[in-house]
């Protein structure tokens, strides 16, 4: 992922991947067998409009009437386990949408997209390339914000940072100064603690697997690191 902040803005990306089974892929080509394909997302994700109002199922047999999707809706609160028990039990479905802190979590087991014509069209789809290559395709984003003082930065003479690393410098200058608390956060929620922990992994370098390295430290948090 780019490390940009783009206005003190930081988008999350929902994608679209297809499980890598190669035998399947290689029986889809011919148009004669009759084919099941399943497709399994979860609540929030645009289902009742790809199941009901317009059944993604039965448009696509339009398009190839001996393919046959399986559509399947799971609560979001019970999504990341169910697919992680899937994955370990290899019954995975064939296509699933991966949140982009999990995305890693799947990358042996789906399916390369590069070359596919969705891939090449889809203009977010490189910039969250795993090892070079393409594992799902980014459905819809959003974008979470960074509210700052005007007064504040007018009276420090800060500009707006437009990279991560930008981000933390400003802080940490605010910081310093002593007038100022640089960031606040209400997590009374957890929530609003979302974006950073979504985020952190791809806006640091080397940092896919940060999460995965902080628990296992003594020291979780050093004061060196703090700027709050």
């Amino acid at each position: 992922m780019k490390r940009y902040l783009k206005v003190l803005g930081v988008g999350t990306m929902l994608f679209m991947a297809a499980c890598g089974d190669g035998e399947k892929k290689e029986v889809a080509k011919v148009e004669d067998k009759k084919i099941e394909l399943t497709f399994v997302t979860y609540s929030g994700t645009g289902e009742e409009y790809m199941m009901d109002t317009n059944s993604l199922a039965e448009a696509y047999q339009k398009v190839a009437p001996n393919i046959t999707i399986k559509m399947e809706k799971i609560p979001a609160t019970e999504y990341d386990n169910t697919m992680k028990i899937r994955n370990s039990a290899q019954k995975l479905p064939d296509i699933f949408p991966v949140r982009v802190v999990t995305m890693e979590s799947f990358k042996s087991v789906l399916l390369p997209l590069n070359e596919t014509e969705a891939a090449k069209v889809n203009k977010f789809a490189k910039d969250f390339e795993i090892d070079g290559n393409i594992y799902g395709l980014p459905m819809y984003g959003f974008n979470e914000f960074v509210y700052y003082r005007k007064s504040v930065f007018n009276e420090l003479g800060l500009e707006i940072p437009t990279t991560w690393g930008e981000f933390v410098a400003l802080s940490t200058k605010i910081k310093d100064n002593g007038s100022y608390i640089p960031m606040a956060l209400g997590a009374k929620d957890s929530w609003t603690t979302y974006p950073f922990n979504e985020f952190m992994p791809f806006l640091v370098p080397g940092g896919n697997d940060i999460l995965s390295k902080m628990a296992v430290e003594k020291i979780r948090f050093h004061q060196e690191n703090h700027f709050m």
